[in-house]
């Protein structure tokens, strides 16, 4: 398997509760588009210093995006409206969801960030029973703030990742 160079966005903070996310394109030729896909990790700050992020298996989030999850991140990216079925309106985001059978969920949230310019980030993960703690751990969600500039720079690297999953390259 051949991992190429990660696309992460890093928002350590003085209090310590920052965050950090990072985009791994991941390339196993023996399995055609299978074996391509994009893995989202995003990781709590380590300690109030600010200088590492907890990527430790128990603390991170993480989520395969598979060719429909990278159009959904992309067409937000570029701030185009999609209908929201719970509101029945339009607006500008995207949540994806994956479950697999005795793993819990997880979801994605990309939202465009009501606080400042860009766009929030959200990774949870619920498991199968709510109460209980499975080996991914327990309920938990990291959010990061993805400023204009992160997101061009993310919407660019995505297209190009959207390129070697569908096996353009």
């Amino acid at each position: 398997m051949q991992f190429l160079p990660d696309y992460a966005i890093y928002k350590p903070a003085k209090s310590g509760n920052g965050s950090g996310a990072q985009f791994k394109l991941t390339v196993k030729e023996s399995e055609g588009n299978k074996g391509r896909v994009v893995f989202l990790e995003m990781g709590k700050q380590k300690d109030k210093d600010g200088k590492q992020m907890d990527w430790a298996a128990k603390s991170k989030l993480m989520m395969a995006l598979q060719i429909t999850d990278l159009q959904s991140i992309i067409h937000t990216l570029d701030r185009n409206n999609s209908y929201d079925r719970n509101t029945q309106k339009m607006t500008i985001g995207c949540e994806l969801y994956h479950q697999k059978e005795g793993k819990g969920n997880t979801i994605l949230k990309l939202t465009v960030n009501e606080k400042q310019a860009g766009f929030y980030m959200t990774l949870s993960y619920k498991p199968e029973n709510e109460t209980a703690e499975d080996k991914y751990g327990s309920k938990r969600a990291i959010g990061i703030p993805i400023t204009p500039e992160e997101s061009t720079g993310l919407k660019i690297v995505l297209t190009q990742a959207l390129i070697k999953v569908q096996c353009w390259d």
